[in-house]
């Protein structure tokens, strides 16, 4: 495939992608290929190439991995004892980030480690689980948009996309909103959708991940 503009990456967002996205990264002479999501991500990456043209077997390398996410924890802190970063399933489940947040709660765990040690009070790591409860990693908001967005279908994700191409999502504003509602009125049903995702990208932003 011809070489991307080396200042510019490719997300595809869909229904195949059941809440992921398929991605081209550019890297000097040659470009990552990848696609992820509640899905079979090789079979969906193979045929992510072929439809871009892109040749599989010339790639270079191969690399696989699982996200942890969502894990049904009770707690994420007992006596003595932390849970943090992947192991915690602490990651963004809009984009699948991972090192923020893992950064973050190992540096609170080992803050609260420090104060159980200097008390000598083991079951002071308690307040952990409940820091990280109240941080912006663990928000509510950002586990129900991403489910939201696996109930959307094609059309209603690229129509948004038609209005997005080319702004920066901070551009969006009740004027914008008002002049896509007036000229596509179906998709006023999805306005608290919207709405609210807006408020977990502002979220992702603010916290730079």
């Amino acid at each position: 495939m011809p070489l991307l503009d080396p200042d510019y990456f490719l997300l595809y967002i869909g229904e195949a992608y059941n809440g992921g996205y398929a991605w081209i990264f550019p890297k000097g002479d040659s470009v990552n290929v990848g696609a992820g999501g509640h899905i079979d991500a090789h079979a969906a990456t193979v045929d992510f190439c072929r439809k871009f043209g892109i040749d599989v077997d010339r790639r270079t390398q191969t690399i696989a991995g699982s996200i942890p996410a969502r894990y049904d924890l009770t707690a994420l802190a007992a006596p003595g004892l932390a849970i943090a970063g992947d192991a915690a399933g602490i990651t963004n489940p809009l984009n699948g980030a991972g090192i923020h947040p893992g950064i973050f709660s190992g540096r609170v765990a080992g803050e609260f480690a420090v104060n159980a040690l200097e008390r000598e009070d083991a079951s002071s790591m308690i307040g952990y689980d409940q820091a990280m409860k109240a941080s912006p990693f663990l928000d509510p908001l950002l586990f129900w948009m991403i489910d939201r967005i696996r109930r959307w279908g094609d059309r209603l994700m690229n129509s948004v996309g038609e209005e997005l191409d080319g702004l920066d999502w901070r551009a969006v504003n009740p004027r914008m909103i008002g002049s896509v509602l007036f000229r596509k009125p179906w998709l006023g049903i999805h306005a608290r959708e919207f709405y609210r995702m807006i408020l977990a990208l502002e979220l992702c932003d603010r916290y730079g991940w």
